[in-house]
């Protein structure tokens, strides 16, 4: 079973650049394709592929190498920049967020206990 689901993950993979450039325009990705068939064909829509090990390892693989392309989009000269700014907020908010329900005052009532019924 695993070589059926190797072999249609590899076919998709081979289907799916020649899917994007017909598109006129190249208005969609051919990563957007091959996510959009292996969710349809995965096991939770038709289920003609089916998770062993071997498609584990791909899928793994497959992950790590879209984050590397994703890697590769982004400009240096924009995180240096206005937006750079703007990620370095949202990410340092990440931080201080969870930290921020300990920092409110604690009395006989709190916002908690007023809202519920």
């Amino acid at each position: 079973m695993a070589f059926v689901s190797l072999a249609i993950i590899a076919l998709v993979a081979f289907a799916s650049p020649f899917i994007a450039s017909a598109i006129p325009g190249k208005p969609v990705p051919e990563t957007v394709f091959l996510l959009v068939l292996g969710a349809v064909l995965g096991p939770h829509m038709l289920g003609v592929i089916h998770v062993d090990t071997e498609v584990s390892l791909v899928s793994e693989l497959g992950l790590a190498f879209l984050f590397l392309l994703a890697g590769f989009e982004i400009d240096p000269k924009s995180i240096t920049g206005v937006e750079g700014r703007y990620g370095l907020a949202s990410g340092s908010s990440r931080l201080v967020s969870p930290g921020l329900p300990c920092a409110l005052p604690r009395g006989s009532r709190s916002v908690i206990s007023t809202v519920s019924p």
